[in-house]
């Protein structure tokens, strides 16, 4: 368990090696293993990030901020089954994801859905997603969908990304 850790250092850490961004924000983590012999575990966990500010690297001028992060995943690993990812979802703010599949030597079955609220994203990345200075995206919704089937070296993708309620102001 790791209960309110200030992840600033690790950031600054991967900031130093890369264009990773700087920033602030408490951890808290609950992870659970469960093993059974040498060829089987289970893996439960969540995780939080709250008051997360960032800076810097890829983000360039933008500072964004998420109150509440959330990550919970569930998986495991079977000999005869090969890796399991029964739930896997983040929810903040702008943006709600979900996932579930397995993959092995054989054959990988993956699918995830999600979606985003294209204001709060506008707001806090304006620079990073080119938005016009005088423009304001005040509604509007990124609603998506990924597949991928077949075999671990040659996988077939199937991707659908949809908007709903496009609001913008344009001043000028």
């Amino acid at each position: 368990d790791i209960h309110q850790l200030e992840i600033a250092d690790f950031l600054e850490l991967a900031a130093a090696r890369g264009k990773f961004p700087r920033g602030q924000g408490l951890l808290n983590a609950t992870c659970r293993l469960n093993v059974a012999g040498i060829r089987d575990a289970e893996l439960r966990g969540e995780a939080s990030l709250r008051e997360m500010a960032l800076f810097g690297g890829v983000l360039g001028q933008d500072r964004p901020f998420l109150t509440d992060l959330r990550f919970t995943f569930t998986g495991s690993h079977h000999r005869d089954e090969g890796w399991r990812l029964s739930a896997l979802e983040l929810r903040s703010d702008p943006l709600q994801f979900q996932a579930s599949g397995h993959l092995d030597q054989k054959d990988v079955q993956l699918t995830a859905t999600g979606s985003l609220d294209l204001a709060a994203m506008a707001a806090q990345l304006p620079h990073l997603l080119s938005v016009h200075q005088k423009t304001t995206i005040e509604n509007g919704r990124v609603d998506f969908s990924l597949q991928a089937a077949g075999r671990p070296d040659q996988l077939t993708v199937k991707a659908d990304c949809g908007t709903e309620r496009l609001e913008a102001v344009h001043a000028g």
